[in-house]
């Protein structure tokens, strides 16, 4: 499946320049900021935890290519940072008088192709589709202490997320490793605004892909973590 996204993002973009030269395809380059979290969907849900939005970034490649007068398809290629912030007061909030400072987070990188319907109304965008991404790596990280009530807890560690398909063999993974789904499918739905060259858009993004792997020799559960959030980008058309 690695192997096919890389194929796909190649021919991707090689027929995004060649179509260029030959038609009204418009390039661009984007970068933005974004807000991200996980949605959970647990089998216990005792087992869920108290999630704030994680900022990251993303920047990337674009190629619009119309369809009708006002219609067109956009695609291209884009690297971006997804995960969440773990809400550690909330996490220990049934512990009375104690103080929490620190920070835990997941936070993930992907290559994604978003494949994009963008209709526009004079400068206004409307944009709506799907993408389709590969997780290149990530990490989890525990930085925070607790005091007080009797209680002196000190955490300080930080595991490595390797992307996997499929099934995953625990009995591979290194001291501090583990691992996460590499496929994230979902939706993404924005508006947005053109002055001259450059479109500001504000997207809504809806993963469809579970992030929790399957573990080999291990019950099977209905657990599901998806990422969710919100793009704010700029896009320069050449």
């Amino acid at each position: 499946m690695k192997k096919i996204f890389y194929s796909l993002s190649i021919v991707l973009l090689v027929l995004i320049f060649a179509i260029s030269g030959h038609s009204q395809v418009t390039l661009g380059a984007k970068v933005g900021v974004n807000m991200y979290t996980f949605n959970q969907s647990l089998e216990d849900e005792d087992d869920e935890v108290s999630l704030n939005l994680r900022p990251g970034f993303l920047i990337g490649l674009v190629a619009n290519i119309p369809l009708q007068d006002n219609l067109s398809l956009r695609s291209g290629i884009t690297f971006i940072t997804k995960g969440t912030n773990i809400d550690l007061e909330e996490v220990y909030e049934e512990i009375s008088d104690i103080t929490v400072e620190g920070k835990s987070y997941l936070g993930f990188s992907y290559l994604e192709i978003p494949i994009h319907l963008d209709f526009k109304m004079n400068n206004f965008h409307l944009i709506a589709g799907p993408y389709i991404g590969l997780g290149l790596g990530g990490k989890a990280v525990s930085d925070f202490t607790v005091t007080g009530a009797g209680t002196d807890l000190t955490v300080d560690n930080e595991l490595t997320f390797n992307p996997a398909f499929g099934e995953v063999d625990p009995d591979t993974f290194g001291d501090n490793e583990d691992a996460f789904n590499a496929l994230d499918i979902g939706l993404n739905l924005g508006v947005g605004y053109q002055t001259g060259p450059v479109l500001i858009s504000v997207e809504y993004s809806y993963g469809f892909g579970n992030i929790t792997p399957k573990y080999k020799d291990t019950e099977d559960t209905d657990d599901k973590l998806t990422n969710t959030g919100i793009n704010v980008a700029a896009t320069y058309l050449f």
